[in-house]
């Protein structure tokens, strides 16, 4: 069932184009192709294995949540529930490590793609090359013209947050499109909605998700003739805020087998890599898109890797136990005051059923015949057991700190006396931060960054038009 085609209804998706959808579909949605069946089967079964491969890491990334970033984690992505404005969780006591998460995933964002300042440039791939005058414009416009279309899409507020979840959970894909009103828009699927799968090279060169989508979200991005005959008769009926569970595909392009050692390709073997937009489990409704693609649309976000591993290693996995730790000496930290404050209290017998308050202006009789005391504190709280516990919360504190390079990101500001004591002392900073960040840094130049500059010179080349 090849296709030729190279673009997708969702290159056009807004308001405008949802405006221009009818009540019915206009033409019959074409018949699939008869080979659809085997494709769909095929697509269930890899999104079935991917996520058994996923599973253990999805525990990790759940525990990972719970304490640094509880808003950015799905267990499971299932359609129409109405508790999303629930409070996420109550295991963040003290928020000293989403402080550091913050800090940390900040440094990293205004040091990689800030754009207050060019953090990148167009050069001759062979060093040595010498470039006359109009190839040195050429390339300079080409800067400014990609400047211009990052700054203008939502590029940078996606690389903010996808830099908080590379650092919480170690991996972070990001899927560039292209865009008839910004020519490019970014989407970042939160942990929990993404599968990956890495190829020979160990970079990652596959990417399943599954996500909710309401139907008027369906129509505006695929258009109506193109949805399926549920998600038309909702729209028929008015039905738009219900939510299907929408799968999405982008793979190698591969042929598979077919029944009877049938060959199957999906879309043209002229592309390198395909993409499927479907609903989840619903076999008989037919794609919503299929796409081919001459260079992976996305691209992953990784902090550390390990061997063939599709996803990464992250800093707050080391941070974890100080994390866990913290949040239970601050709640002993507020028992001991509590205690202290309000203690528990011994009472005589006699005052069993009758009126006893330690509240002031308030009285409890008791009976004080014979020397004896009849209302007192369990026991007396020790002042220096709070001084050895707030020591231990603050050396904590620094330890997590530490695992999420504060020191690194905050050496200007941390510098002990006049800052700074001369204009050396920066400079030095700055490369003891690179020695110490160097390899994330290499690693996000060579998997996010590259690729992305490309995928926006590829997108004003696909729309073509110029961006002023």
């Amino acid at each position: 069932m090849p296709l030729d085609s190279s673009s997708a209804p969702y290159v056009k998706q807004g308001t405008t184009l949802l405006a221009a959808q009818p009540v019915w579909p206009r033409k019959q949605r074409q018949e699939e192709a008869k080979d659809w069946n085997t494709v769909y089967l095929h697509l269930e079964r890899r999104l079935a294995a991917l996520r058994a491969w996923r599973w253990t890491w999805l525990s990790s990334w759940m525990e990972l949540a719970a304490f640094f970033l509880p808003r950015r984690a799905k267990w499971w992505i299932s359609p129409n529930l109405y508790n999303r404005g629930r409070f996420l969780n109550d295991q963040i006591i003290d928020s000293t490590g989403v402080q550091a998460m913050n800090t940390c995933a900040s440094g990293m964002w205004s040091g990689l793609t800030n754009p207050a300042r060019p953090w990148y440039g167009f050069a001759p791939a062979i060093d040595g090359v010498e470039l006359d005058e109009e190839a040195r414009a050429w390339l300079e416009n080409l800067k400014n013209r990609s400047m211009a279309v990052l700054a203008g899409s939502n590029f940078y507020s996606t690389t903010a947050q996808m830099f908080q979840d590379v650092t919480v959970f170690g991996t972070s894909p990001i899927i560039v499109y292209e865009d008839e009103q910004n020519v490019i828009r970014c989407y970042l699927p939160c942990a929990g909605e993404y599968f990956l799968q890495a190829g020979s090279r160990f970079s990652v060169d596959t990417l399943y998700r599954e996500y909710t989508m309401t139907v008027a979200q369906i129509v505006e991005q695929f258009e109506l003739e193109n949805c399926p005959e549920a998600v038309q008769g909702m729209w028929a009926e008015g039905n738009y805020d219900q939510e299907f569970v929408v799968a999405h595909a982008i793979e190698p392009n591969f042929a598979i087998r077919g029944p009877g050692r049938k060959e199957v390709q999906v879309v043209s073997d002229r592309f390198d890599y395909r993409e499927v937009y479907w609903l989840k489990g619903k076999r008989g409704q037919k794609a919503m898109s299929l796409r081919g693609f001459n260079e992976r649309p996305f691209m992953v976000a990784r902090w550390w890797i390990v061997s063939n591993d599709p996803y990464g290693r992250s800093p707050c996995m080391d941070a974890l136990g100080d994390n866990k730790q913290i949040q239970q000496q601050t709640i002993r930290k507020a028992e001991f005051l509590e205690k202290g404050i309000r203690p528990p209290m011994l009472a005589d017998p006699e005052l069993k059923n009758e009126p006893a308050s330690i509240m002031p202006g308030m009285v409890t009789f008791v009976n004080t015949a014979n020397g004896k005391v009849g209302f007192k504190p369990a026991f007396e709280v020790n002042a220096t057991w709070l001084q050895h516990l707030t020591v231990d919360i603050k050396d904590v504190e620094q330890r997590i700190k530490e695992a999420l390079h504060i020191p690194q990101f905050m050496a200007i500001t941390q510098m002990q006396g006049v800052q700074p004591r001369n204009e050396l002392e920066p400079t030095k900073r700055d490369l003891e931060r690179l020695q110490v960040l160097g390899p994330v840094i290499d690693l996000f130049e060579n998997e996010v960054a590259s690729p992305a500059l490309q995928r926006v010179v590829g997108a004003r080349c696909y729309l073509r038009e110029d961006y002023t």
